[in-house]
Order: C-alpha cells, then structure tokens, then sequence
C-alpha cells in the first residue's frame, strides 16, 4: 500500500538526498524511473512535483528522447572504438573475423559494467 501522494519536498530529508545522489549517478535515467524508484520506498510522488524539486537543485532535466539519443550516441562510440581495437590486434583479412574480435571486446566491456548499472529497483 502506497502512502498518500506527497511533493518530494515533504519526503525525509535522507531520502531527498538519495534521490540526489542517485540523479547524479545517472543524469540520463529518465524521470519515470526516478518515481519507480521512490513508489519501491513506499512514496507516491508526482511527475511535476520531481521535476520541480529537481529544476529548485538546479539538476539539469534532459527530455527523454534526448537521454535516448545520448544512450545510442555512447553505444555507437563504443562499438567504434572496440573496431578500432579489434583492428589494431588483428593480423588477417577477413571482415568478418575482424567483426567477431570487435564484438568479443563489446561483451567484455558491457560484463564489466555491470557494477556501474542503475539499481534493479531504480529501472522500469
């Protein structure tokens, strides 16, 4: 049961502070994701109501689609970047084995991240 719908300025001083803590973690975690995160700590806050307590921070609100197209843009750098790496190591001619080498630096790379990932009870 969820607790009657507040402002995020009546929630406790400590879970303002995660909220915080977490926007600055992950700058591109959208807003909706944000009240996932505060209704799994039993709060019931409006959209408006975060987006304002943010913006009263001076947290800088990217717009959804922009936090997409900022999620892709990084993605395709990365995938740029593990050519280029695959490149330099590899010795032969075939497109495709070069592709492959690529993809396995890919993988390594996105099975380390796995520590820097937004909190299971943060994502949609």
């Amino acid at each position: 049961m969820f607790k009657q719908s507040i402002t995020v300025n009546e929630l406790p001083e400590d879970v303002q502070a995660e909220l915080l803590q977490l926007r600055n973690m992950h700058p591109s975690m959208p807003l909706n994701s944000h009240l996932s995160w505060l209704r799994g700590k039993g709060y019931e806050v409006s959209r408006a109501s975060l987006a304002r307590f943010f913006d009263i921070k001076g947290v800088a609100l990217n717009s959804e689609w922009e936090c997409r197209r900022q999620l892709i843009d990084a993605a395709e750098r990365r995938r740029e970047m593990c050519l280029e790496m695959a490149n330099r190591v590899y010795v032969g001619n075939d497109p495709k084995e070069l592709i492959a080498i690529a993809e396995d630096f890919l993988s390594w790379i996105e099975e380390t991240e796995i520590s820097h990932k937004v909190p299971p009870e943060a994502s949609l």
